[in-house]
């Protein structure tokens, strides 16, 4: 039942990177602003994905700073989307160790709130001359010898997705990447915080 439950959250997933593809392409995609509890969402967005930690003994572990209000006003589908292609991502080219994500707040005002997420894994890691080109659609096709067994897998849109809907969020997404040594993909994103 594990298996099948997650294979239907693998596929809804490639099937939201490409609706969510393709809403960008058209221009179309437009962001809601509903109040929701971040870290309910976070724990989540984690859940989904333990199965797929536990097949490869990966521990798995979230966190949400407590100075972040508890409830926030933004798009949690689209949200989660961000955070489970990231931590998805890292338990897929990790082999042993541990997949991470911190959720740190950066700034707050009576009506905005910006904050960081931190995914950190312990996996291959990603080649220098490849981390720029990397949030372009379907980068892994390019350079596939260095990817090993993992380069057929995904849309390749997964990562391009993510910076769009960062960008949406007026935030900023990048990476810090050694090979051999793992992975960090890091973003921001402004929220709204709720009229007390």
């Amino acid at each position: 039942l594990e298996m099948l439950e997650h294979t239907a959250e693998t596929l809804l997933g490639v099937i939201d990177e490409l609706q969510s593809f393709s809403d960008l392409e058209a221009g179309s995609l437009s962001l809601e602003a509903l109040p929701f509890t971040l870290g309910a969402l976070v724990e989540d967005t984690a859940a989904k994905l333990t199965a797929s930690a536990q097949q490869k003994a990966l521990t798995l572990k979230v966190s949400v700073s407590s100075a972040i209000p508890m409830t926030v006003v933004g798009d949690p589908a689209y949200l989660g989307q961000i955070m489970a292609h990231l931590l998805g991502n890292a338990i897929k080219f990790t082999e042993q160790g541990a997949v991470a994500m911190e959720v740190s707040l950066v700034s707050l005002n009576d009506k905005t709130v910006k904050l960081q997420f931190d995914v950190r894994d312990s996996g291959i890691g990603i080649e220098r001359a490849r981390q720029k080109s990397i949030f372009e659609p379907f980068w892994h096709k390019v350079g596939q010898s260095t990817l090993g067994p993992h380069n057929t897998r995904g849309t390749g849109l997964g990562l391009s997705v993510a910076r769009a809907l960062v960008e949406l969020m007026d935030g900023q997404i990048w990476l810090s990447s050694r090979p051999g040594q793992g992975s960090t993909f890091s973003f921001t994103v402004k929220l709204g915080v709720p009229e007390s």
